[in-house]
This record gives structure tokens, C-alpha cells and sequence, in this order.
């Protein structure tokens, strides 16, 4: 006795699995753009104001932008010329303080303010659900069209 099975549709079916990894992927993109900004918007919210200067620094910056992996930066620099290689130079002493004798001579008891680590603290769990969002979402939407598709 021979049993032959035949499975068709293996190709729409593999479409179909490429255009949910797809959107899974804008998902994610869109996600971890959505994070980062969470923490950026919390870190000027934190940050000492004096002549807003530091402020007005803090951005993000997209590190990595691939279908797999998406890595974002929040930082309170710029790339600059000049001796520290960013701008503005005194976002390491308002974050961790400084204590000693600078460059120019002059001394300091700075205190630490952290405001970049505490802003990462306080928002981690709503940029991770704000990922989790984004990849869930698009697939979600993704799937809704392909099963429109099928009854239409």
C-alpha cells in the first residue's frame, strides 16, 4: 500500500511568512525609535538647567539600522573639534561630577546631578513594552490584511 500526499501553496505560503517578517521588522524599527525618545524626553526632563545649553543637546542617534537590529543612542553630546571630542564638554561633570584640579588650573567639588542614567531607570520597562508594541502591532496589522486578502 502507498500513501502520496501532495501539499500545494507553499509559495504563497512562504510570501505570506515574508511579509510578516517584514512587518515585524518596521515594527521593530519603529519601536526602538519610540524607546529611545522615551528616554530622551525623560533625560530633559531631569537634566540641570542653567542656560539650557546641555538641554537642548540631548538626542538621539541611530547607531544601527538593519532589518535584524535596530540600536539607538541617547546621548547629551555632539562630536566636536575640541579637546574632549564633544560638545557641550561639561556633560561628564554634570552626570558624574567632578573633583580636582582641571585642566586650567582650576579646582573643583562638583557634585554629581546624573540625570541620563536615572532617565534610563525610570523609563527601561515602558521602552521595552514600547518595542514589544511595535513588533506586536505591525504583526498584528500585517496579519489582518493577509487574512482580508484570503476572504476578499
Amino acid at each position: 500500500m502507498n500513501l502520496t500526499v501532495k501539499v500545494s501553496g507553499t509559495d504563497a505560503l512562504a510570501l505570506k511568512f515574508k511579509y510578516l517578517i517584514k512587518a515585524a521588522q518596521q515594527g521593530l524599527k519603529f519601536g526602538v525609535a519610540e524607546a529611545a525618545d522615551l528616554i530622551a524626553e525623560e533625560a530633559k526632563t531631569l537634566v540641570p538647567v542653567d542656560t539650557g545649553y546641555l538641554h537642548d543637546h540631548i538626542h538621539v542617534e541611530t547607531v544601527t539600522d538593519s532589518p535584524e537590529r535596530q540600536v539607538a543612542v541617547v546621548s547629551p553630546v555632539n562630536e566636536a573639534a575640541n579637546d574632549y571630542g564633544f560638545d557641550p564638554a561639561y556633560a561628564r561633570r554634570i552626570e558624574f561630577g567632578f573633583i580636582g584640579t582641571d585642566r586650567l588650573g582650576r579646582t573643583y567639588h562638583q557634585a554629581a546631578s546624573p540625570f541620563m542614567r536615572p532617565a534610563y531607570d525610570a523609563k527601561k520597562e515602558e521602552a521595552t513594552a514600547a518595542i514589544k508594541e511595535g513588533v506586536f502591532s505591525a504583526l498584528d496589522d500585517a496579519m489582518n490584511q493577509v487574512a482580508a486578502r484570503r476572504r476578499g
